[in-house]
């Protein structure tokens, strides 16, 4: 993606991130990928970044019960269900709303207690991830630069 577009979504997430105090109305891809049932309530942004938006999608299903869903709004594809380890998106796809082109993501959200969690277990569970993950190119790291802020990260 040219530096330009990479702007360009960036302005984009960041309205949608400031809109109306965080409160925004999710893409329509995304309002069709909520399960049958489920009624989307509100939505409100949780942070972005040059090249991503997250996201908590209040909703509820027939009895009432909240539903609360994680969304995440970037600007690369993901290819299969199985790149997102631990937790396999209930959807994902591409939004009908955006210029230029970005993708979503939706999982169940979760909510994390207080407290850290058990180094051993999250330390096997991360392991797991990286075991069953697997690589457009069979090799480890990503196709393109990443960013660890404005300062792009060596790649090798």
């Amino acid at each position: 993606m040219s530096l330009e577009l990479q702007d360009e979504l960036k302005r984009n997430l960041e309205a949608i991130y400031n809109e109306a105090g965080g409160r925004f109305r999710p893409d329509e891809a995304v309002i069709a990928a909520i399960p049958p049932g489920i009624f989307v309530e509100s939505a409100h942004s949780y942070g972005h970044s040059a090249w991503s938006f997250t996201a908590m999608i209040n909703a509820e299903n027939e009895n009432g019960d909240p539903k609360p869903f994680f969304l995440k709004v970037r600007r690369e594809f993901v290819r299969k269900p199985e790149d997102l380890q631990p937790y396999l998106p209930i959807a994902w796809g591409k939004l009908r709303e955006s210029n230029p082109e970005a993708y979503f993501f939706l999982i169940e959200f979760k909510t994390f207690g207080p407290g850290l969690p058990n180094p051993a277990k999250l330390g096997a569970r991360v392991a797991e991830m990286h075991k069953k993950s697997t690589s457009p190119t069979n090799m480890f790291g990503f196709h393109t630069v990443t960013y660890d802020g404005a300062r792009p990260q060596a790649l090798g």
